[in-house]
């Protein structure tokens, strides 16, 4: 518990929240001894590269000597943007990401085939729809995880390809690179208070790998 007091761990939420989706996480992360801060940033308003610009200053003011993030959503592609730009945190961590389309997002697309990604998705819907296999490549292990429920509103606008949380499918959570990936039964918001996810996201902070 006493080196877990030296760790920093920022919360980036995801696309159309304000970072109170993350409280019974961070209630966790603060209850297994972590030092948490939540970086909040108006989703739609600016670009990825933007958002990631205000995260390096935000960290810049944290000063516990290791660093980790944790990442929803949208804010896996926030924080894969401050790596891209070559920010750097100045000290050792480890990143998870909670359902993040790393891959570009298939709901993201129906959007905009339906002529609702101006206004809903704003200036991030290019990284929303980008279709590439990122890989990851720099010294902070980064793990992903994905859940299996499809309870969600992505379901709405298109097939999403199976499994998938309802949002985003697994598949699209998968990053070359990636020191490891697992699969919660949980839908895209649920993983935020699901116990597994957070159990999951502490054992990886921890050990470098999730929990069998």
């Amino acid at each position: 518990m006493e080196a877990q007091r030296a760790q920093a761990v920022i919360l980036v939420h995801g696309l159309w929240m304000n970072g109170l989706d993350l409280s019974v996480l961070r209630w966790r992360l603060n209850r297994a001894g972590y030092r948490t801060y939540l970086f909040s940033y108006r989703s739609v308003h600016g670009t990825v590269a933007q958002h990631a610009q205000r995260l390096r200053d935000f960290i810049a003011d944290v000063a516990e000597p290791e660093v980790h993030i944790v990442a929803h959503s949208l804010g896996g592609l926030v924080v894969l943007s401050f790596l891209d730009q070559n920010f750097s945190t100045g000290r050792p961590g480890k990143f998870v990401f909670l359902g993040s389309p790393v891959r570009g997002s298939a709901a993201a697309k129906g959007l905009v085939e339906r002529g609702f990604g101006r206004v809903l998705l704003g200036g991030v819907q290019e990284a929303l729809t980008r279709s590439e296999a990122r890989k990851w490549v720099g010294s902070h292990p980064i793990g992903t995880i994905a859940g299996t429920q499809s309870f969600g509103i992505g379901s709405v606008f298109t097939d999403l390809p199976k499994p998938n949380d309802g949002t985003v499918a697994e598949e699209e959570t998968r990053l070359a690179g990636e020191v490891d990936h697992c699969a919660v039964h949980t839908s895209h918001v649920g993983m935020l208070v699901a116990a597994e996810v957070g159990a999951q996201v502490i054992n990886f902070l921890r050990d470098g790998e999730f929990g069998r």
